[in-house]
C-alpha cells in the first residue's frame, strides 16, 4: 500500500467518504506536487470541518473561484 492509498483509506474511514472517484483521487493524485505550502493549512482546516462531503470533482482547468469551489488553488480546484 502506498502512502497515498493509506491516506485515501484514512479519509474514507474517518469521514465516511462514499464517493469512489474522490477516494481514487486521494489515492492517486500527487497532492504534494501542486498543493503548495500556502494551501496546506487551508486544506487541513477545510477537511477538519468535514465540509468536503459534497465535493464531486477535481478540476485542473484554469478558472476563477466560483461558488462551487470547495478548495480553490492556483492549479487545481476541488468543487461541488
Amino acid at each position: 500500500m502506498t502512502p497515498r492509498e493509506f491516506y485515501a483509506e484514512e479519509i474514507e474511514a474517518t469521514c465516511g467518504l462514499t464517493t469512489p472517484a474522490l477516494a481514487r483521487a486521494f489515492a492517486t493524485v500527487p497532492r504534494e506536487e501542486f498543493v503548495g505550502p500556502g494551501l496546506e493549512p487551508a486544506l487541513g482546516q477545510a477537511m477538519h470541518g468535514f465540509d468536503f462531503m459534497g465535493v464531486r470533482r477535481l478540476r485542473r482547468d484554469p478558472h476563477e473561484k466560483e461558488p462551487a469551489c470547495w478548495l480553490h488553488g492556483p492549479d487545481f480546484c476541488l468543487s461541488r
